[in-house]
């Protein structure tokens, strides 16, 4: 039998059976959700006596009873029929559970390789990485060692380049030939030292540092040089080339020091001039005479 069909039968029994109660009893007043069984008595008591209100819930209790029993007896052929046709309810029950075990165990099979296959996929992915680490780090010292051997290479070409020319006053034409081969030069050694920088943490490469301390150190004198013969010719072109250079390799201060004054340079723009036909006899205060 269904609840539902149960509470309702109940709910017609308390609502209709108002038969042989008396006129201040009233059933539904139970049914309500704010009932109070407190107040309900005490409500009562003005109208009644409490052995009379007594002895009627009394016999409103056996009524009740007697209607639930009707109410159960109405199905309950139905219900023992049931019990009769439930026959072998294990054997239906494992029956019905043994699919539900054997995806359980397909389910926990198939998360077990899926799991071994993130798990080699993240190996993988850790092996992939550190061989790119590696390969970088290898790329990087050939890079160094190729430009390396490029900078001395240039070098060679300087110094071949230099016992062409000879050590006279060089031309415009030469000395500009000379700087550009220094800019190239200058090109290799700025990509060097930043090789260099890179991996300053690798002991091969901080073998090539001393190397690479006497490239920069020769080419900064070469600049040098260039650059001051540059500005005495007058020669643009070899002093843009000049300057290039030394931006290049980062040493500005390089460049400084070829315009800074001589001490002799500076005595001499500090000496007075002298008159034609006159000497100087002290350098504190001018005095000229005649000779």
């Amino acid at each position: 039998m269904k609840a539902g069909q149960m509470a309702g039968s109940a709910n017609g029994v308390v609502l209709e059976e108002n038969k042989g109660l008396p006129s201040w009893l009233k059933p539904s007043v139970f049914l309500q959700a704010d009932f109070q069984a407190d107040e309900y008595v005490s409500y009562l008591r003005r109208f009644v006596p409490l052995e009379t209100l007594s002895s009627e819930l009394q016999r409103y209790v056996t009524v009740l009873k007697g209607k639930l029993v009707e109410v159960i007896n109405e199905d309950y052929n139905d219900f023992v029929s049931l019990s009769t046709k439930l026959v072998n309810v294990d054997g239906a029950v494992k029956q019905m559970r043994t699919p539900f075990v054997m995806l359980k165990e397909r389910l926990l099979a198939a998360q077990k390789a899926v799991q071994a296959e993130l798990t080699a996929l993240d190996q993988g992915l850790q092996r992939r990485q550190q061989a790119a680490k590696v390969k970088a780090l290898l790329e990087l010292m050939q890079d160094t060692a190729h430009v390396m051997s490029k900078v001395e290479k240039l070098l060679v070409e300087v110094d071949a380049l230099e016992a062409q020319q000879g050590d006279a006053t060089l031309t415009a034409e030469a000395l500009d030939s000379r700087t550009r081969l220094y800019e190239r030069v200058a090109g290799e050694v700025s990509r060097l030292k930043y090789f260099l920088a890179k991996g300053q943490h690798l002991p091969s490469l901080q073998q090539l540092q001393p190397r690479a301390d006497s490239a920069v150190a020769r080419l900064s004198l070469l600049l040098r040089q260039a650059l001051d013969a540059a500005l005495r010719g007058g020669h643009q072109p070899a002093v843009l080339h000049c300057l290039q250079a030394f931006a290049a390799v980062g040493d500005a201060a390089g460049a400084e020091q070829v315009h800074e004054p001589s001490p002799a340079a500076c005595l001499q723009r500090s000496a007075p001039s002298v008159p034609s036909g006159y000497c100087i006899i002290t350098a504190d205060v001018p005095v000229y005479m005649t000779v």
